[in-house]
């Protein structure tokens, strides 16, 4: 006996129904630790892998370059001379997810007066459309002769907004990029910089590690 071919694929259909039905039932089944335990573990995989993008630009000596605020080329001065006090930078790209770059955004202005912001801290970007560059959230870009300080990560087609201090030896250091998942991280951050860079007050790249892993413990 011949098996009608719609037969068979409504019998398919309804095989696929149930197994997508079994999954949402299960999805739904799963107790708050459960879900708890798939969310400190999507955290911990995406703390690994920025971690490693941290440490990969990490101490990476930018070359001195060209760069002028805004879009005003005729009034340039050299990174360096820029750098001359430490700054605090703050680099994300046309295609960082705005919520990314509004939640920095928001946790410097907690975190810094409006002078600090207006001195000690650099937004950067490689690829923001000109007409924005003159007043991106309050702030001149800085643009740069070469378009980009030249991190690896900063070649990658969007990558996540980062931070990071730089001094008279353009040598990028403390370097943290902004986790999504983990907003908190970037608010101890900050303020961790605030009281020992910004201030002015010199502090060991491990010194500084060892006290957001304090401060997340005690937040978590």
């Amino acid at each position: 006996m011949k098996v009608n071919e719609n037969t068979i694929y409504i019998f398919l259909l309804g095989i696929l129904a149930g197994i997508i039905c079994m999954q949402c039932v299960n999805h739904f089944r799963k107790s708050p630790k459960d879900v708890y335990v798939d969310n400190f573990e999507y955290e911990k995989e995406s703390l690994g892998i920025l971690k490693r993008e941290e440490l990969k630009n990490e101490h990476y000596e930018c070359l001195d370059q060209i760069a002028y605020w805004g879009t005003d080329s005729l009034d340039s001065f050299s990174l360096s001379n820029l750098c001359n006090d430490k700054k605090l930078f703050f680099c994300f790209s046309e295609k960082t997810c705005p919520p990314c770059i509004d939640a920095v955004v928001d946790i410097m202005n907690e975190v810094f007066t409006d002078e600090e912001i207006k001195t000690k801290i650099v937004f950067v970007s490689p690829d923001y459309p000109a007409r924005l560059r003159n007043d991106c959230y309050g702030k001149k870009l800085l643009s740069l002769h070469n378009k980009n300080l030249g991190l690896p990560m900063e070649l990658e087609d969007s990558f996540a907004p980062f931070l990071f201090i730089m001094d008279k030896d353009l040598c990028v250091k403390y370097l943290h990029i902004h986790n999504k998942p983990l907003p908190r991280l970037t608010l101890i951050y900050l303020e961790e910089i605030k009281k020992n860079v910004v201030d002015l007050i010199a502090v060991d790249r491990t010194i500084l590690s060892r006290r957001l892993l304090t401060r997340m413990g005690r937040r978590i």
